[in-house]
């Protein structure tokens, strides 16, 4: 079955429909943060990094030295050591894998989504194909400005595209 390409020339709404798009979507990738493997990536090198730390180092000696119960001890003098001396604290117990494994739990349900390169590459892409729809709604703006029923253009029209198309 042959399919038959539309070849009525696109109008202005139709070319405003599809520019929303993707500045929509291109909003969205701007927003959108890290994947569920990067995520997992960052954790897995935090709970490495916390194994080696001199709070896990600490602990270490003070279980090595009979003193496990100090070992458990958190200095609530220093409220940002706090976050630190825990993940080291459970580092230096469970080990860097069990931890960063018990952790990677909590972000399981996310969906893993694109990775940086791929969101920069498609925002590029919408870069490119927002030059072309625009500079066709500018020609269409122009022809019925020629044909004396002008429409008028988007508030956010880029003064670029204009300039570029007259």
């Amino acid at each position: 079955m042959k399919t038959i390409r539309n070849t009525k020339p696109a109008t202005v709404a139709d070319l405003r429909i599809e520019i929303a798009a993707l500045h929509a979507e291109r909003a969205d990738l701007a927003n959108s943060g890290p994947t569920r493997t990067e995520l997992e990536a960052q954790i897995t090198t935090q709970c490495h990094h916390a194994a080696t730390s001199d709070e896990a180092q600490r602990m270490r000696n003070l279980v090595a030295n009979g003193m496990a119960y100090e070992a458990f001890t958190l200095d609530h003098r220093k409220p940002p050591q706090i976050a630190h001396n825990l993940m080291s604290v459970f580092a230096a117990v469970l080990g860097p894998g069990r931890l960063a494994a018990a952790l990677h739990e909590h972000i399981a349900h996310l969906p893993d989504g694109s990775t940086a390169a791929e969101r920069t590459a498609r925002v590029v892409a919408i870069n490119a194909e927002l030059d072309r729809l625009e500079a066709d709604e500018e020609r269409l703006i122009e022809a019925s400005e020629l044909a004396g029923a002008p429409i008028a253009r988007r508030a956010d029209a880029r003064p670029e595209i204009i300039l570029a198309v007259a």
